[in-house]
Formats: structure tokens, sequence, C-alpha cells
């Protein structure tokens, strides 16, 4: 990943952070994948992540949805994209697989808070 795409992941997570506070404060929120369950996500079927990117994706699942089903993305898979592994899909725009990371970008974060949890969960019994 080119450097300069790099800085704009780091931007617009920490903008996706703003969001999140503002969130909390009755505002309406972004896009972001806050309402989808994570606990599993590593064992998504293609359907799933299919779902995951009509809503997260909007913009670009008719274009990709076909790809991901032609590839078989599961939730594994989809946790290990990156802007190369897009491209090789067939994802040729360059906005539209940073925008693609992103939402994965939101989902492993998640994963990882809800990772996190768990052990402070196992580590308090």
């Amino acid at each position: 990943m080119s450097r300069s795409t790099q800085e704009i992941l780091n931007q617009r997570l920490k903008s996706s952070e703003t969001s999140t506070s503002s969130a909390d404060s009755g505002k309406p929120r972004m896009n972001g994948p806050t309402n989808i369950p994570v606990s599993k996500a590593h064992f998504w079927e293609t359907e799933r992540v299919l779902y995951w990117l009509k809503k997260y994706c909007s913009p670009y699942h008719n274009e990709y949805s076909e790809l991901f089903q032609k590839h078989d993305i599961t939730g594994q898979v989809l946790m290990t994209l990156t802007d190369q592994k897009l491209l090789r899909l067939g994802i040729t725009n360059s906005l539209h697989r940073q925008e693609i990371l992103i939402q994965i970008l939101k989902l492993k974060l998640r994963w990882d808070r809800y990772q996190l949890e768990e052990l402070q969960n196992t580590d308090e019994q």
C-alpha cells in the first residue's frame, strides 16, 4: 500500500472514531460496522460477507458482489484482504479499494475490541 493510501486510511479511521463519539451523543452515525456482530466474523460464509458489503460498502455492492461471490470471499478471507489482493480480485478503481479497505479496517478494530473484552472477562472470572 502506498504511503499516501496509508495516510488516508489513518485519517479516515481517526474521523470514524470522532463519529463514534458523536453517535454516543444521539447524533446519526455514518456507515460503520457497529451494527453487525463481529463475534463470528472470521466464520462468516460468503453470503454473510455479501450482506456486509451491501450494508457498509453499498455504493460498490452491485459492482463487486459478483467478484466476492466468484472468489468465495468468506469472513476469514475478508479479514486478510489488502489493496493488492483487492486489485487482483478485479477492483481496479483505487478509491473503491480504499473505501472497502476502510470498512475492513473498522471491522478488524471491532473484532480486536471484541477479543480484548473476551480476554478481560476471562481474567475477571
